[in-house]
């Protein structure tokens, strides 16, 4: 297999080079800012400002304002809007759509006459069309543990431990080296032993 065989990566493909003058790269990282800020999803800041991945990390070293900007601003802004869906399907809830033997369910409403008076049927009976897609409210209960988690020290997973010696005073150890000595020593005269005898 030559080299022009091997195929390229798509992303080795689609790396764009950064903004060569300092106004364009200056353009480029408001842009990629505000886009991370309001998204929080790198890939997508970066198509937003035209630039490859790696610019931005290139930026973030070689830059001090733009790191300052992204590490107190942009990020900030971003894990605010992620927990504000953290809320929202932890407890405020989401609509999804009701199903039943995997269709969705809506609800029938009579068909009215311009009077007011239902629509009959060959038989007599109302007609009836279909209205509004039923939803129902649901909630995460895995986000609403991990908001409690984070902000509810009851619920933390981070336990405390707090070890104390004799009587609440500090932890005193041994010194058990002698004694670790002795115990090799008489596994060594006991292996000698045995192979001397066997």
């Amino acid at each position: 297999m030559v080299n022009s065989d091997i195929p390229t990566s798509d992303r080795a493909r689609k790396r764009k080079p950064g903004p060569k003058k300092a106004d364009e790269r200056l353009v480029a990282q408001k842009t990629f800012l505000e886009a991370f800020a309001q998204k929080g999803i790198i890939r997508f800041a970066c198509e937003a400002a035209s630039i490859h991945r790696d610019t931005v990390n290139d930026w973030l070293t070689r830059y001090p304002a733009f790191k300052q900007a992204y590490e107190e601003m942009a990020l900030p802004d971003a894990n605010d809007r992620i927990e504000e869906e953290i809320h929202r399907r932890a407890v405020e809830g989401v609509d999804e759509p009701l199903v039943s033997n995997g269709m969705l369910v809506y609800e029938f409403v009579p068909v009215l006459k311009p009077d007011g008076t239902p629509v009959l049927d060959d038989k007599g009976k109302p007609k009836y069309e279909r209205g509004k897609q039923i939803t129902k409210r649901v909630y995460s209960d895995a986000l609403l543990l991990a908001l409690a988690k984070r902000r509810i020290p009851a619920y933390s997973d981070k336990g405390k431990l707090e070890v104390t010696g004799k009587d609440g005073g500090p932890v005193e150890y041994a010194d058990v080296s002698a004694e670790i000595q002795r115990r090799l020593a008489r596994l060594s005269e006991a292996q000698r032993t045995e192979s001397v005898s066997g």
